[in-house]
């Protein structure tokens, strides 16, 4: 298991972190998304970094669409 680069953006005025962990079938990922805590997300497995990105991103900002109401 190893961890790629996070990537940290903004969106509506908050933060948001995406870690992406390798494993040897797939990438799991965490998301930290303005105020709240590190949530993991290890019950989907990506295929790819692509699939994993795009699935953090979409999840991220909907965390954050709920934060802003």
């Amino acid at each position: 298991m190893s961890t790629l680069p996070t990537y940290v953006e903004d969106y509506r005025g908050h933060e948001y972190a995406i870690d992406f962990i390798q494993h040897v079938n797939g990438i799991t990922i965490r998301i930290q998304a303005g105020p709240l805590p590190w949530r993991p997300y290890s019950d989907k497995l990506y295929a790819t970094y692509s699939d994993a990105f795009t699935a953090g991103v979409d999840e991220a900002q909907r965390l954050i669409d709920q934060l802003a109401g």
